[in-house]
């Protein structure tokens, strides 16, 4: 996707699982978005699941960690989520 502010790119293999009350995803790969100033991110997502969607209450969390780099600025973040969560 383009337009003047942005360019967004990548490539994801996505995987889900899915049982009879619960659906968990996961989006591997590389995303990147690269602005008109000349910074570049790059980002990993973290997993998600989703239960109750045949029954009880419907509930969305995040799994695992997500990653953003700033290769240029040498800027790392790791977001931590559920289960690696400190």
């Amino acid at each position: 996707m383009k337009c003047e502010e942005f360019m967004f790119y990548g490539n994801l293999i996505i995987s889900v699982d899915m049982g009879l009350n619960t659906c968990v995803g996961n989006q591997t790969g590389l995303c990147h978005i690269r602005f008109a100033n000349g910074d570049h991110f790059e980002y990993m997502v973290p997993g998600g699941e989703v239960s109750g969607l045949v029954y009880g209450d419907r509930k969305f969390k995040l799994t695992n960690k997500a990653f953003i780099i700033e290769r240029n600025k040498q800027l790392f973040c790791e977001i931590s989520m559920g289960k690696d969560k400190p």
